[in-house]
């Protein structure tokens, strides 16, 4: 994938409707957790994020879900991509 493809790409996406944008915010913790149980659990986490990583790597996941929620709320190709 090039550069250009990605911007093009990332303007025929659509922002979520305003419910699921909302449904999002309010569960964006849960999924954050949700996420972070799963790769915990996983017996190449440390080859995967490095030893003493994981706090990190959870943190990632809080970060990642907020950002993800600014970007439900109000959708601009430049700054997903």
């Amino acid at each position: 994938m090039n550069k250009l493809h990605l911007e093009k790409t990332a303007k025929a996406l659509k922002q979520p409707s305003e419910k699921a944008a909302k449904e999002f915010i309010d569960k964006k913790e849960l999924i954050a957790e949700e996420m972070n149980k799963i790769m915990s659990e996983r017996e190449d986490v440390i080859k995967m994020v490095g030893e003493n990583n994981v706090d990190m790597m959870e943190d990632n996941h809080r970060n990642h879900a907020r950002f993800l929620a600014s970007v439900f709320m109000d959708y601009e190709p430049d700054v997903l991509i």
